[in-house]
């Protein structure tokens, strides 16, 4: 990460009033940035569905040979973040 990117706590509470607008904020540019890659992967073009999911895992793994950021999951990390301090209860 570029050092010149971090800010202080001040200016992170003042760009972001909550920890909940906060986390809005990363999963609407994780969504913008991620959508069109996987619209256009290769396997939403196979006629079998098997063949789709095995397209789908070949993709993901594929993103196993960059550094760690470049393949973890934004999406399911905020799930079991909310989940740890907000739990659901029916």
């Amino acid at each position: 990460m570029n050092v010149s990117s971090w800010v202080t706590e001040g200016a992170f509470f003042h760009r972001f009033g909550s920890k909940d607008d906060l986390g809005t904020a990363a999963v609407r540019h994780w969504s913008d940035t991620t959508a069109a890659m996987f619209a256009a992967a290769d396997h939403y073009r196979l006629a079998d569905p098997l063949d789709r999911v095995f397209g789908y895992l070949d993709l993901r793994r594929s993103f196993l040979a960059g550094d760690i950021w470049a393949f973890s999951c934004v999406a399911g990390t905020l799930a079991q973040e909310t989940h740890a301090s907000h739990p659901f209860h029916p």
